[in-house]
């Protein structure tokens, strides 16, 4: 599981934002199966994180929602690419945060998968 996103007036710190969240997706995707990303898309996701690191977790974001949607857009496509890869009878969901479930995950706290951007 990752961090949860972070809750209205809770302090920086205690959760991230949504789009540190799909940063840390993507990086678990890259490093613990596989996940490649196009030299562009690399050069893309570092920018993002750079962005993201001049604020306080639970504090950062991507500013433009373009850009944001494309990081959006890479971390559903690492979540794909986690599911392909979850051992039989379980799979990731991403809500307020990253989890491995035995069944799906349905209601509110399910989010929409972004449109391609």
């Amino acid at each position: 599981m990752t961090m949860r996103l972070i809750r209205d007036g809770e302090p920086a710190g205690v959760g991230v934002t949504p789009d540190e969240l799909h940063v840390d997706v993507i990086t678990l995707a890259q490093q613990d199966a596989g996940f490649a990303l196009s030299p562009g898309e690399l050069t893309r996701l570092e920018s993002y994180e750079r962005e993201l690191h001049v604020a306080l977790v639970g504090r950062g974001s991507v500013t433009d929602p373009v850009h944001a949607g494309d990081l959006a857009h890479m971390a559903y496509r690492a979540l794909a690419h986690l599911n392909e890869r979850a051992s039989s009878g379980k799979h990731f969901v991403l809500t307020d945060a990253l989890y491995l479930a035995d069944e799906p995950i349905t209601g509110p706290t399910a989010p929409a998968a972004p449109a391609a951007p």
